[in-house]
């Protein structure tokens, strides 16, 4: 069970503070301008980090849906947050948010920036962005995206602070974002790069921060190293001050928003401590982040956006197309949506948003829940068995799906069954209830069916 007293108490704080034009504070925030590179890089803390993460993936934020007003109250608090550290907000852009549309509404990327002060390099930027949206609710439970991505929001306004309280103004111009949409497809950048707010051929790097909350053994990922000459450089000369165990990779493509800038011809980093059990589950809560190393990965992004912004360093893009992912990203993400690639699957990819009447209807036992199937994959167990777009999944061989994490559930007995046995699969379809057959079939089995 959640501490709902903690998070109503962080929800509180933010209506009274923020909401009311007030910008939220602790007694402990620098003044802007006063500190010293080293006194500006001991204000990212594990405290302040998990404060902000506390309230952006707090229940009451129902998972930041694009669009939502619990993800315009998230703009709004990203917002202040840009303003009481000093950040100013962009010509043409009203209190730090630029406003986009999603259908028939709207949804917002905030953005703020500390000007310049070089002659010639103040018209050059440094973008450093993360998205703050999530998935919403899905099966009638809040995903509240505590890794995804409300780490790497916080990690922005932890750099903001940090950035803003230097005494030192940089020498390119430093613009912080946060996106909307990234979970629809990257729409938020997608629509900043097509709309941007400073020149995009201005715009000599962009650093994402997607997934920093999560890791284990002090691992890090960093992709795109390779799509400018001198990336490698500034992370081999930072990377053993803080001792993470390191993975990279050369290119700038991956399923988060840097690969927006990357194919206009941005260099990109993209920090990641990769794909877990609860990635887009119902259990990425608050109390499973790591803040140690979180805020430790906040203080190598400022060392490694400090030697871009306040010094003469020249990055030379370099179109660098290989993925910018974990050398094990696709067999964690076998492992959380349909077991490692020689394991069996079902072939459904449910549907992200179940409205709640929907799951009442179903008259489920206390405990129990269900799957909505959006679509079936072709050849698949469930094709060939007949499951449907919009069958919901409630028994599986028997037992009912766990109210827990119906998806993890269902997955893990789907790696249990025994190959070539029917097993049943309870299905409700447009409200009649009735059982399917499946069978996994053996490598032998399925030979012999595409033999002829």
């Amino acid at each position: 069970m959640k501490n709902i007293f903690s998070l109503a108490a962080a929800f509180l704080f933010y209506i009274l503070f923020c909401s009311s034009g007030n910008s939220f504070s602790i007694s402990t925030d620098p003044e802007p301008s006063t500190l010293s590179r080293e006194e500006a890089l001991s204000t990212i803390t594990s405290q302040e980090f998990k404060d902000h993460l506390d309230f952006l993936a707090s229940d009451e934020m129902k998972g930041r849906n694009t669009p939502s007003p619990e993800l315009n109250k998230a703009a709004d608090y990203i917002g202040a947050e840009f303003k009481r550290c000093g950040l100013l907000s962009p010509e043409g852009i009203e209190n730090y948010i630029q406003w986009w549309e999603f259908g028939k509404e709207k949804a917002p990327n905030c953005i703020g920036y500390i000007p310049g002060t070089d002659p010639v390099l103040k018209d050059e930027y440094v973008v450093i962005g993360a998205h703050m949206d999530h998935v919403g609710a899905a099966m009638g439970q809040i995903h509240n995206g505590a890794d995804d991505n409300a780490s790497g929001t916080t990690g922005i306004l932890e750099l903001a602070e940090a950035f803003s309280s230097l005494k030192e103004k940089p020498k390119r111009s430093m613009v912080f974002m946060t996106f909307g949409g990234e979970e629809k497809g990257l729409l938020g950048s997608r629509h900043y790069v097509q709309n941007p707010v400073f020149p995009l051929d201005k715009t000599v790097a962009m650093i994402n921060l997607d997934m920093i909350g999560r890791s284990e053994k002090n691992y890090l990922f960093i992709g795109g190293v390779e799509t400018a000459d001198k990336w490698e450089e500034l992370i081999d000369g930072l990377k053993d001050k803080y001792n993470f165990d390191l993975e990279t990779a050369p290119g700038g493509v991956a399923p988060s928003d840097n690969t927006n800038f990357f194919r206009k011809g941005i260099p990109v980093l993209f920090f990641f401590t990769n794909v877990h059990e609860d990635y887009h589950g119902p259990g990425d809560d608050p109390d499973k982040i790591n803040f140690e190393t979180a805020h430790n990965i906040a203080k190598l992004v400022f060392e490694v956006a400090y030697e871009v912004s306040f010094t003469d360093i020249k990055l030379e893009f370099k179109k660098i197309e290989q993925p910018a992912l974990p050398s094990n990203f696709n067999q964690k993400m076998m492992e959380r949506f349909g077991g490692m690639p020689n394991q069996k699957r079902l072939g459904i990819f449910p549907a992200e948003e179940v409205d709640e009447t929907e799951l009442k209807s179903l008259n489920l036992e206390e405990g129990c829940s269900a799957i909505k199937v959006d679509q079936v994959e072709k050849g698949s167990v469930a094709k060939k068995c007949g499951v449907k777009s919009g069958d919901f999944i409630v028994k599986f061989n028997g037992t009912s799906l766990s109210s827990d994490d119906p998806l993890r559930h269902l997955t893990k007995m789907i790696r249990k069954v025994e190959e070539n046995k029917e097993i049943p699969i309870t299905i409700i379809r447009d409200g009649q209830e009735m059982t399917l057959t499946a069978i996994w079939k053996s490598k032998e089995d399925k030979k012999k069916d595409n033999k002829f």
